[in-house]
């Protein structure tokens, strides 16, 4: 017969679960269509989930797959050198029992106690080679259950000491073996296994089990199976994708390492020092190489800024150059640029800086650097590369010096005249040059020498980025040509440049003279240089 308290407890309770369910009902009208959509559509979302298991696994996956099948591998070996090892001190335990007649009721019976032995030469058993290998992970999880399962049988273990090997068995045995699985259904399979033999012990089990403390009653022994199965599940599941993100983030640095390798390489091919700048541009490590060619042998170049080697009025450009993230802010950005560096004798040279900006798996930005000095040779990057030169660089004034322009029919310079940004001035009449000159034909449209003069006839059909040493004399002549295209009629207009480098295989030369435009009998407009050389510089 209840009581007045038991009775009040249970109206409690009742009121507590029928507000539970009124609130639920209030939380899911809303979205009753939601719900019913979605319990309708749980047979596509089977056959969907079917169908992706079905698919063949693509490259990427295989090989993540692949990794992680060797990292869980390093897992089982670990755990079987240490689980060996633990479980020699609980049979040392037991052999101690059992000499010395303790008189304490035993935990386990006897064949419990040769189950644990059984598994322990198994485990030693792994230390061989070629026993425990990828291949046979799931057999090993499967024998790890069917040792747990035995002592957890009616056989196995007291009533008692049911619950605590079960605890035991849980943490020490099935969450490690549950992380050698090759599949899910594999795990699902052996852990459902125990669980069934849990049941029947419940339902084979005596009717002086349940008299009891509540740990030795079978009633609670499966109510803590199915509180421990949605645990270990979800345990399973956090710890087996901690497992793929460590290799994804593995295989993402190996990448990001052969591709910065791999850059680096093609570096060192053209450059004559290559170096890794971090994100506040200063040297990771010294570069003898570069130390060689700023004269600095014996000077460690480690944590200086790169600006430090760059000529003072073109550092900070230099800088804005480095530092810039691409079109999209990437993370990832590929150019070019040319600057001046200066050695330890303060003298300048040109130099071609190529670049490659990355980010470390960590996040930090790195920048791969090559130099390459090209004061009498080819830029490589062309006009694909940055300028970080300034006008007022000495070796720039000395090849402007000459540039003048001359307006009208007479043959004074007009000094008075502005300069525009290419250091220049734009003509209405072209004035003829003294002496013996030669004439290049080039096509600005094309980019390359249609016609040219003796003794310079090698150079037709080649680019203009192949004749021209530096990028202004190319704008110049764009310039030029963009101005006629604006203009109906042919304008008599010219430049005239002085000591102008052109490169002629197998030698630079320096000519003088003057930009003149012309028209083809197809309406094309062309640029026509007549100059004379002033200097020949042996490469």
């Amino acid at each position: 017969m209840l009581g007045s308290a038991d009775l009040a407890h249970l109206a409690a309770c009742a009121l507590l679960q029928l507000a539970l369910v009124v609130r639920f009902f209030q939380k899911a009208w809303p979205w009753r269509w939601r719900i019913a959509k979605a319990i309708c559509e749980l047979p596509g979302f089977a056959r969907g989930v079917v169908s992706q298991l079905s698919q063949k696994p693509s490259e990427s996956d295989r090989i993540l797959r692949k990794q992680v099948s060797q990292l869980q591998l390093e897992f089982a070996q670990s755990y079987a050198s240490v689980g060996a090892s633990t479980l020699c001190v609980s049979l040392s335990n037991l052999q101690r029992n059992v000499f010395t007649g303790n008189p304490r009721p035993r935990f386990f019976t006897a064949l419990a106690t040769w189950n644990g032995l059984f598994y322990n030469f198994c485990l030693v058993a792994t230390w061989l080679p070629g026993i425990l290998t990828v291949r046979t992970l799931n057999l090993c999880c499967l024998l790890s259950h069917v040792f747990v399962a035995v002592w957890l049988s009616p056989g196995g273990c007291v009533a008692p000491s049911a619950f605590a090997v079960r605890l035991f068995c849980l943490g020490a045995i099935q969450v490690p073996c549950l992380l050698f699985a090759q599949s899910w259904l594999m795990a699902c399979v052996v852990y459902l296994g125990v669980v069934v033999m849990v049941v029947l012990r419940s339902l084979l089990g005596d009717a002086e089990d349940s008299a009891g403390t509540i740990f030795e009653n079978p009633g609670t022994l499966v109510g803590a199976e199915i509180i421990m199965a949605a645990c270990v599940g979800i345990l399973v599941h956090f710890l087996y994708n901690s497992f793929e993100q460590r290799v994804a983030a593995r295989l993402r640095e190996n990448h990001v390492s052969s591709q910065l390798d791999a850059a680096s390489g093609l570096l060192q091919l053209t450059c004559e020092a290559v170096m890794e700048l971090d994100a506040d541009l200063r040297l990771t490590e010294h570069c003898p190489k570069l130390a060689a060619m700023l004269l600095r042998g014996g000077f460690s170049t480690q944590g200086l800024r790169f600006s430090e080697f760059v000529a003072r009025d073109e550092a900070a450009r230099a800088e804005e150059i480095l530092q810039y993230s691409g079109s999209h802010g990437s993370s990832s950005v590929a150019q070019a640029f040319h600057t001046h560096l200066v050695d330890s004798c303060a003298s300048k040279f040109r130099t071609e800086v190529f670049q490659v900006k990355y980010q470390l798996p960590s996040g930090q930005t790195r920048h791969l650097i090559g130099l390459r000095e090209f004061t009498d040779l080819q830029s490589l990057a062309g006009n694909k590369a940055a300028d970080a030169i300034h006008d007022t660089d000495r070796e720039q004034l000395e090849l402007y010096e000459g540039l003048s322009c001359l307006r009208g029919h007479s043959d004074a310079l007009d000094l008075s005249e502005d300069m525009d940004s290419s250091g220049c001035r734009i003509v209405e009449q072209a004035v003829a040059l003294q002496g013996k000159n030669i004439f290049l034909d080039l096509d600005v449209q094309a980019m390359q020498v249609c016609a040219a003069s003796a003794p310079l006839t090698s150079l037709i059909g080649r680019s203009l980025s192949e004749v021209f040493v530096y990028n202004y004399t190319l704008e110049l002549c764009m310039r030029l040509w963009r101005q006629a295209k604006q203009c109906q009629d042919l304008p008599d207009n010219m430049v005239s440049f002085e000591r102008m480098p052109l490169f002629c295989v197998p030698r630079t030369i320096e000519i003088s003279g003057i930009m003149q435009l012309s028209r083809t009998s197809l309406g094309d407009l062309h640029v026509i240089l007549n100059f004379r050389p002033s200097a020949l510089v042996q490469l």
